[in-house]
């Protein structure tokens, strides 16, 4: 897919009941104005696309988390000062790993699947139901870890497990016939199970707050190591797996090659999973460095594709704007993610200190917000329009107005890029020293800059609900 206009010739042929040839996989996509013989009826037209309620759900869900973790924190900035492991602490952070991340993930991965996986990823009654277990579990998960009460979080936990797992399990059969590279299949696969085995290690750690220890080692290892399977096995795993895919239309560049796809899926995996033991089980603090240097391969690997996909651009859509905010966002996010992976690196070598506390906050920052959130923004701002676009379009036979990369508000695309320029070292710094008055500035530029993102997204639905009747096609 080297451009937009390949990605919505490929969402329309999917809608139309077009079958997806090796062509069409390397040119991005099949014709947009297919012969009326090959349409099937409008309303088998309309179950083609990706589905609308569940992915809204749980992207406005994920939305509102964010700005509840922001604006606490600009509101009451010393709410998170000192050691990392407080109860209001881990309510913020899973405010922002849970609520925001993962409810971002499982709302765009039923969206994208046309763009990156070749097949629509149904949502269904049960599916429903999943959203509902998983909103109200990490709703419940928050509150008791804020309240200092685990015996909710116990409960509350088992609810986001059940979620996910239905998302799972909807996820991997749609894939079973999909036609893309198995490395992709196998890296969502991975990322799914990686998030399910991190909640069961969390929650059993969690169970030691109650005193009852089923986990070997200390509460504290068993968190650093639930922490890093799902940071590493779930998040970069499905960005690795997905940005493949998805990069070269955001850029736009030619596919990377699917053999450093594997390379880098491999040593992530084997990392993340290394690390895990080591950290879980106490090993010796050679076995984490191992680990972590398989971990910095895959990152290195994964950043070696972007650099060749750079190298290897594709001429972009006419009406695509230059500079473009959301490339800007995923560039961005690529260095903060070297920056997390050199300071994890470090922190392994440096003996318990202040100056650990200290790049502790910098390094969760960095990795959650600076990479994993801007990757998010950048990539939905260019999604976004594109899927907008093409509902409308099957829909109701109209092109909407204007064209799908002029529907953003470039003013508010900007503004966005600098707050979260801004606010990202910002909030970092402000943690690393201690100062409440940085840490609030940054919070509040950090929660403008989500405020502007999703008054930009409801421009696009808007503008996307506009089509030109006198435009009509085939």
């Amino acid at each position: 897919m080297p451009d937009t206009r390949g990605c919505r010739r490929t969402l329309i042929g999917l809608a139309c009941g077009k079958p997806i040839t090796a062509r069409d996989t390397r040119i991005g996509g099949v014709s947009e104005t297919p012969t009326p013989e090959a349409k099937p009826a409008r309303a088998d037209r309309v179950q083609r696309l990706p589905p609308r309620l569940v992915p809204a759900i749980y992207l406005a869900a994920g939305h509102a988390a964010l700005i509840i973790a922001l604006l606490t924190l600009a509101i009451a900035p010393n709410t998170i000062s000192g050691f990392f492991y407080h109860p209001r602490t881990i309510a913020l952070v899973h405010l922002v790993t849970l609520g925001w991340i993962s409810s971002s993930i499982l709302g765009w991965i039923y969206l994208v699947g046309p763009v990156a996986l070749r097949t629509t990823i149904p949502a269904r009654g049960p599916d429903i139901v999943a959203c509902v277990l998983y909103l109200v579990g990490v709703a419940g998960m928050v509150s008791h870890f804020w309240i200092d009460a685990y015996s909710g979080m116990v409960w509350s936990a088992a609810m986001v497990l059940l979620g996910i797992g239905q998302v799972c399990w909807r996820v991997l059969s749609s894939l079973r016939d999909a036609r893309i590279p198995q490395v992709v299949v196998v890296a969502v696969g991975l990322a799914f199970f990686n998030i399910l085995a991190a909640g069961i290690w969390g929650s059993l750690a969690g169970l030691g707050k109650l005193g009852l220890n089923v986990l070997p080692g200390a509460v504290l290892t068993s968190v650093y190591a639930h922490a890093h399977l799902a940071a590493i096995g779930w998040a970069l795993m499905m960005v690795v797996g997905l940005g493949g895919r998805l990069l070269p239309m955001i850029l736009p560049a030619a596919m990377p090659p699917v053999g450093a796809q594997w390379a880098c899926i491999l040593l992530l995996q084997t990392g993340a999973g290394a690390l895990f033991l080591s950290l879980s089980l106490e090993l010796p603090a050679g076995v984490a460095l191992a680990a972590a240097a398989l971990c910095l391969g895959g990152v290195a690997t994964f950043v070696g594709q972007v650099i060749w996909m750079l190298r290897n651009r594709r001429p972009p859509p006419k009406d695509l704007r230059r500079p473009d905010p959301g490339t800007a966002h995923a560039l961005q996010a690529i260095a903060y993610l070297l920056a997390t992976a050199g300071i994890g690196t470090g922190l392994l070598l440096l003996s318990p200190s202040t100056l650990e506390l200290q790049l502790i906050w910098v390094y969760g920052t960095f990795g959650l917000l600076g990479f994993l959130g801007q990757i998010i923004v950048g990539v939905g701002s260019r999604l976004l329009p594109l899927i907008a676009w093409t509902d409308t379009f099957v829909r109701t036979g109209h092109p909407p107005q204007p064209s799908l990369n002029r529907m953003p508000l470039r003013p508010l695309q900007h503004l966005v890029l600098a707050c979260w320029s801004l606010g990202v070292p910002g909030l970092a710094f402000g943690l690393y020293s201690g100062s409440a008055r940085v840490i609030s500035a940054s919070a509040l530029s950090l929660t403008v800059a989500v405020l502007l993102a999703a008054t930009n997204a409801l421009v696009v639905l808007r503008r996307a609900g506009s089509p030109r009747p006198e435009s009509r096609v085939g």
